[in-house]
């Protein structure tokens, strides 16, 4: 449905802009998510629950994400959230979780579906998420490049910003180009090669075997 679509883009627009503002601040999310994004009476979306919020420069986190182990929701979470060693976390990882929860209300699926929990975070790691058209062809191709560019597995490929991300919806919806574009044949080769041949990865034992997702 037309209407729901363009609804969804501007859900992206509203949340992305005050993520911004969050990462202006110093500060990360860490659990961007469906069940997180709330809608006022009138349909405004609003980004809820920063009880896992984190401070990357001086490694502040709120009570609940202290402790040291994994803070988030896996199937929503970037892959560096999810490495044993915790990665590099900035405000990417919520661009990341954004275009996750975004692909889920355009798809009316999770994006990643394996055999088990080891199976997804694998697919997870390795960017092996279905084109979003695959599951809506009447999706625009614009909208599957901005998810796709959203969900990249390396945060250098991402929107940098969460602000940039809400450009290219903006021109989006106002029929402008965006910025964003399809990913080129050497990176849709290396995720198939990666996912044919594997490479160990050491997850974060507070979600193998554990219902993060």
């Amino acid at each position: 449905d037309r209407n729901y679509i363009l609804f969804i883009c501007r859900v992206g627009v509203a949340i992305s802009r005050p993520l911004g503002a969050v990462h202006r601040a110093g500060l990360v999310h860490r659990d961007v998510k469906p069940s997180n994004i709330l809608l006022r009476r009138d349909g405004t979306p609003l980004l809820s629950d920063f009880g896992l919020v984190r401070d990357p420069e001086s490694s502040i986190v709120t009570q609940a994400g202290a402790g040291g182990g994994f803070a988030g929701t896996a199937a929503f979470a970037a892959p560096e959230q999810l490495r044993a060693d915790g990665g590099d976390i900035d405000g990417r990882a919520d661009i990341y979780s954004l275009g996750a929860t975004l692909y889920a209300a355009l798809a009316l699926r999770l994006p990643f579906d394996g055999r088990n929990h080891v199976d997804v975070l694998r697919q997870i790691q390795l960017g092996l998420v279905p084109p979003l058209r695959k599951f809506n062809p009447k999706l625009p191709r614009d909208l599957q490049t901005i998810i796709a560019k959203a969900m990249d597995p390396d945060p250098a490929r991402r929107y940098q910003t969460a602000d940039h991300l809400a450009d290219d919806f903006d021109r989006m919806l106002n029929l402008q180009p965006i910025r964003a574009r399809p990913a080129g044949w050497m990176t849709r080769a290396s995720k198939l090669v990666s996912g044919i041949t594997g490479f160990p990865v050491q997850y974060n034992k507070a979600i193998v075997g554990k219902n993060a997702f």
